[in-house]
């Protein structure tokens, strides 16, 4: 399906938490045109009552193996800087109501909870969200410590370390979108060794049962194999992901879309103070976008790309080409950072404030 821009704001903007009326504010499309487009939608079937998402109590697959990136170590520096370019920061219900008595006067939430939290999708309240202040997470204290750093969200514990059942096993590694994750630690990514250690409420993502690479549809193990197979480049990461990308049939990235879509976000967070790090972050893109002259970044590049084939993450959105030319613009975008951006708090290293500004805005 194509649809216009405007009918794309008016898309993301039908979390399940707003009425007609919230839709049209935050989308910033007239009312009658997001009537007359929920009615189009519907026309066509796409709309519809569902069941509310049910977190399983299982939780991951109790005797697979647990298996961390090897070579890699965590720990966080608490500069609180994914605080505050995190797309949300969510809470179990025990957890908010941790932090909530660990710090009652933050939004008044010790005595009204829904001050500070709100179902993170629709009215299912199994997941809460945080609120926002200036743009970071409230709890975020104004020396950029957390303010209930001793009761954290196990999510904020975890952050930002991926788990992924590839069928076989469980593999953890970072995400990539923290400078921590360059810093040299001896602090292991888990100390759980199998499934059952890990904590029921933690997030495993599971490596689809059927994988698309290139023209082919493969089995979930088959796939992995042909990942786990890759040869990993000693030198340009961008050159290789293009050369990949054009072996499983993606075509070149179109960088005038990709201006485009980096304009159409910074309009949608215009709203933001001009210091807000997820602001800056994709102000330094546009800069970049203009940008000819490239810097690579070896180490943390490899380290990225390192990280993202060993748990599957080029097959997880059954799109091989795809991961990899989105993976190519990313390391391309940083590549070409201003200088400004060198001088600041947030400028970590320039691909992580990419790939968080890509997380925190949709993925792209």
């Amino acid at each position: 399906m194509v649809m216009g821009e405007r009918e794309w704001r008016v898309l993301r903007a039908m979390d399940g938490t707003r009425d007609l009326e919230g839709i049209a504010l935050a989308s910033g499309v007239s009312r009658d045109h997001v009537s007359a487009f929920l009615d189009a939608a519907e026309e066509l079937g796409l709309t519809g009552d569902a069941e509310p998402h049910q977190a399983s109590s299982s939780g991951p697959a109790p005797q697979r193996p647990v298996v961390c990136l090897p070579g890699v170590g965590f720990s966080c520096s608490g500069s609180g800087s994914c605080c505050e370019l995190a797309d949300s920061i969510l809470f179990t219900p025990l957890e908010s109501a941790r932090a909530r008595a660990a710090a009652p006067d933050v939004l008044d939430a010790g005595h009204v909870g829904e001050r500070a939290f709100t179902p993170a999708s629709g009215l299912d309240g199994t997941l809460l969200a945080v609120a926002a202040k200036d743009g970071a997470c409230a709890y975020l204290r104004a020396d950029r410590a957390c303010g209930v750093y001793d009761v954290r969200p196990h999510g904020c514990r975890t952050h930002p370390i991926r788990f992924v059942d590839v069928g076989h096993e469980i593999r953890v590694a970072p995400r990539f979108v923290c400078a921590c994750e360059l810093e040299p630690s001896e602090a292991p990514l888990t100390h759980a060794r199998r499934g059952a250690e890990l904590p029921p409420e933690l997030w495993v993502e599971t490596l689809p049962a059927v994988v698309r690479v290139g023209a082919e549809r493969l089995p979930r193990a088959e796939a992995l194999a042909w990942s786990d197979g890759l040869r990993l480049p000693d030198g340009d990461v961008a050159a290789w992901c293009s050369e990949k990308a054009a072996e499983a049939g993606a075509a070149p990235i179109d960088w005038a879309a990709v201006r485009a879509q980096v304009h159409g976000l910074s309009r949608e967070h215009a709203w933001r103070a001009p210091t807000d790090a997820l602001a800056l972050g994709l102000r330094w893109i546009q800069a970049s976008l203009d940008r000819d002259m490239e810097t690579a970044d070896p180490d943390a590049e490899a380290r990225a790309l390192a990280g993202h084939t060993f748990v599957g993450g080029l097959l997880m959105g059954g799109d091989v080409g795809r991961a990899l030319r989105s993976l190519e613009a990313r390391v391309r975008i940083a590549r070409r950072f201003p200088s400004e951006s060198k001088a600041h708090r947030f400028s970590q290293r320039a691909l992580v404030v990419v790939n968080a500004v890509a997380r925190a805005t949709g993925g792209w």
